[in-house]
């Protein structure tokens, strides 16, 4: 899936790859620990000015959304992006109003209404801490889901470790993670939390029957 993907997605995924190995490699020349981290405080600014900042720090989830969607939609380096969003926005008149762009970024948009931009920032934070492996980015892009579902089966522990890391600063709710044993213990986990599940439903249906 991930060739089909590099292929479609003119090769986005091998760059993704790439910054992951990068973001791991000077997190450790700056001595990052997952102790240091500071998810609720970490501040972003540029080293230049730029029309429509105001020249203050911003949040540093901020400045991960604008240049993510910055290179998926101005630049054209995501073509899914591209097929999902170009039909509603209106990409010309970004182009042309960058400063109104930067502004959005930086001060106007709020974290409330863009969870899954904190998550994918805030999973990029607490991966650049831990070994890079092929499906780092994936699992970035994973992280996105958490908000959607209630309970989220995984045989990766350690995924399961970093969302447990950003769980307490989460913006929104987080599916709870289940780790999963390989092979043919996966399928007993599994009816086993759909029977939990099942149990919970009664137990609810009957505390609301008069």
């Amino acid at each position: 899936m991930a060739k089909i993907v590099s292929k479609v997605d003119n090769g986005a995924l091998d760059r993704a790859r790439g910054e992951s190995k990068v973001a791991r490699s000077t997190a450790r020349e700056l001595g990052h620990t997952m102790q240091a981290l500071r998810l609720e405080t970490a501040r972003a600014w540029y080293t230049h000015e730029v029309d429509g900042w105001d020249g203050e720090p911003f949040d540093a989830w901020r400045g991960f959304g604008e240049v993510h969607w910055r290179q998926a939609l101005i630049q054209r380096q995501s073509q899914t992006a591209l097929d999902w969003l170009e039909p509603w926005v209106d990409l010309n008149r970004v182009r042309a109003e960058h400063p109104g762009w930067i502004a959005f970024w930086t001060r106007e948009c709020l974290m409330e209404r863009l969870p899954r931009e904190w998550l994918r920032w805030a999973m990029s934070e607490v991966q650049a801490l831990r070994k890079v492996t092929p499906g780092t980015p994936v699992d970035n892009q994973i992280a996105t889901y958490l908000i959607d579902y209630d309970v989220f089966v995984t045989g990766d522990r350690a995924f399961a470790e970093c969302v447990e890391v950003i769980r307490p600063h989460s913006p929104a709710s987080l599916a709870t993670t289940s780790v999963s044993p390989a092979g043919d213990g996966a399928v007993d986990h599994l009816l086993g939390l759909f029977e939990k599940s099942a149990r919970q439903q009664h137990e609810r249906c009957q505390l609301l029957v008069p």
